[in-house]
């Protein structure tokens, strides 16, 4: 009898509790609806978690009493663009490896707009709240952008250091040369493989507009306005910071780049709780970013 590999039993695992909880769950979540009906979407997360476990959760599943949205909205976004996509991506042929420059952007603005979409239908909407409770307002826009710019150029160097710290601590575990060879490998993601042979022309310009406004847009009012919203109406400012942060960095799925990753992340948070608005963390983000792109093109040491 073959075996499973351990990422696929912990999924199966992972999918048969999440299945049994879903069927428990709806005893309170979906009074109202027949058994057999809870029994579907038990059975349906158990067999299929990556198609009825978002469903269930922002769609099916009562609002919570408090009126304040929760780990479960969270977890239900999370999981459609961690698995979810991916699967489907996969599907169609996408690899990581070989994508153009249009699969780059086809996911660059179908993960992004999907963010937007599932934070303002599957929350704002949901719980009958303003967009102001997710940070999107227009209050003071023009002083919050002139703060993202001023604070952007600041967290550059900031991340310089945060990744030369990093290197170091890998370092003393896997030896210093394993950890810089490590970093350089992080440094070469599947946008930066595009970019590299992406240099000029109207391509250049496409790509770094999605790097400066779609996925700043996108990532922030997921990672700022639900998750940190999110965790801070429910448990705090300090559990906010911490939990919003660590998730930032984690996400990422990288070893050195863990720790730049999650102090932007840690700004980003501190900017959202200061203002209450996204324009200041998207204007970072959007900083790095171009920052990020400039330093490939022009083998920039940072």
């Amino acid at each position: 009898m073959p075996q499973l590999p351990p990422p696929l039993l912990i999924f199966y695992g992972s999918s048969i509790l999440a299945g049994v909880w879903v069927a428990y769950d709806g005893q309170t979540r979906l009074p109202t609806r027949p058994a057999w009906e809870r029994f579907v979407w038990g059975v349906g997360t158990a067999v299929a978690l990556p198609v009825f476990l978002p469903m269930y959760l922002l769609g099916a599943r009562s609002p919570d009493r408090s009126g304040i949205w929760g780990p479960a909205e969270m977890l239900a976004i999370a999981v459609f663009f961690a698995i979810s996509l991916p699967l489907v991506a996969g599907l169609l042929g996408l690899h990581p490896s070989l994508l153009s420059l249009r699969d780059v952007s086809l996911v660059i603005l179908i993960q992004n707009l999907g963010f937007v979409l599932l934070a303002v239908l599957g929350i704002a909407l949901r719980y009958r709240l303003p967009l102001a409770r997710l940070g999107l307002h227009g209050r003071r826009w023009a002083v919050f952008l002139g703060i993202g710019v001023l604070v952007g150029g600041l967290m550059i160097p900031v991340s310089i250091v945060a990744e030369r710290a990093a290197v170091q601590i890998v370092g003393l575990v896997e030896g210093r040369e394993t950890a810089e060879a490590r970093a350089e490998r992080e440094h070469h993601d599947p946008i930066n493989r595009v970019l590299e042979s992406t240099r000029q022309g109207r391509g250049l310009f496409w790509l770094i507009a999605l790097l400066a406004l779609a996925v700043p847009i996108g990532e922030e009012i997921y990672f700022r306005g639900v998750v940190y919203g999110g965790l801070r109406h429910r448990y705090g400012v300090g559990w906010a910071l911490a939990g919003s942060t660590l998730f930032f960095g984690l996400v990422h799925q990288q070893v050195i780049h863990f720790l730049p990753i999650a102090v932007l992340g840690l700004a980003f948070a501190l900017l959202y709780e200061r203002t209450k608005s996204l324009v200041p963390a998207i204007t970072v983000h959007a900083v790095n970013n171009v920052i990020a792109v400039l330093a490939q093109l022009y083998g920039w040491n940072i």
